[in-house]
């Protein structure tokens, strides 16, 4: 299980809980072990990736509440912990079930375009999202279209020039298309980089036993990871419902599970945070 980034009552910083059930050797639930992973420790993976100026890399979770984001902002307008303001073709991406896009928006917190690529972990509910502006990468453009606007007044003052400055004005486009194709190569660079960490995630996720789900409270139904279903020991045909979730807990806490699923959760919309 990976949590929504939670504040630790021991240090009071924000945390990403990873739990995990034991089981004894005939499959009986024993306990679970719960590791918190620092949210800072997140936000110094992402500082190793270059995306311009006023390029951003985030994690989000399943409802695209921010987990974290570098550069790191600086006000509630750039957007804090748990904030789920985002462009609303995101959303309308993610409800449709893409899991992987890039694409144009105009960001909330600062209104700057930008060219927009993100990708769902397949084991864990975080959406990663790398974004560069789109005033980084057409920055040589803009001032190409000066530049051309500048040539176009001599061209009408001095015919002689003419040949010239076309000259000089198709080896500034010609470097323009350049930079371009270097700011994708380094778009390119940075999803390849998002891919091998994504592996690595799945790959310490079956190398600690660590398993992930999403319940959609309307219909009542689950879907898990693998690696969820061999922690529950059940398999896909198991009924991943509610009703078979209780199933699963020990006679003694499923009162109490149930009453606390349907008040703290389901009612009160609050996050699951329950050993049982």
């Amino acid at each position: 299980v990976v949590s929504k980034p939670l504040k630790s009552r021991l240090s009071g910083n924000w945390v990403v809980v990873l739990a995990r059930a034991i089981r004894d050797a005939e499959g009986r639930f024993n306990g679970i072990v719960a590791v918190p992973l620092p949210v800072k420790s997140l936000n110094r993976m992402l500082t190793g990736f270059d995306l311009g100026k006023h390029g951003v890399i985030n994690l989000r979770d399943a409802d695209l509440g921010l987990i974290t984001r570098f550069p790191e902002p600086q006000s509630y307008h750039q957007g804090a912990i748990g904030d789920a303001r985002v462009s609303q073709e995101l959303r309308d991406r993610i409800s449709a079930g893409q899991t992987q896009a890039t694409y144009h928006a105009v960001a909330p917190f600062d209104n700057l375009e930008r060219a927009i690529s993100f990708r769902s972990l397949d084991n864990a509910p975080i959406h990663v999202m790398a974004s560069i502006a789109q005033i980084d990468y057409l920055k040589d453009w803009h001032n190409t279209v000066w530049q051309v606007s500048g040539i176009v007044l001599l061209l009408l003052a001095a015919c002689n020039t003419a040949l010239v400055l076309f000259h000089r004005q198709w080896r500034l486009q010609h470097h323009t298309a350049n930079a371009l194709r270097e700011g994708n190569a380094r778009l390119e660079t940075t999803l390849q980089h998002l891919r091998e960490r994504d592996h690595a995630l799945v790959a310490a996720q079956h190398a600690g036993l660590l398993g992930t789900y999403s319940l959609d409270i309307a219909t009542g139904t689950w879907s898990c990871s693998g690696q969820m279903d061999a922690i529950f020991g059940i398999d896909a045909t198991f009924p991943h419902t509610v009703e078979g979730w209780q199933e699963l807990i020990h006679p003694d806490d499923r009162s109490r599970m149930t009453r606390y699923f349907a008040t703290d959760v389901v009612e009160k919309r609050g996050v699951f945070d329950q050993e049982y």
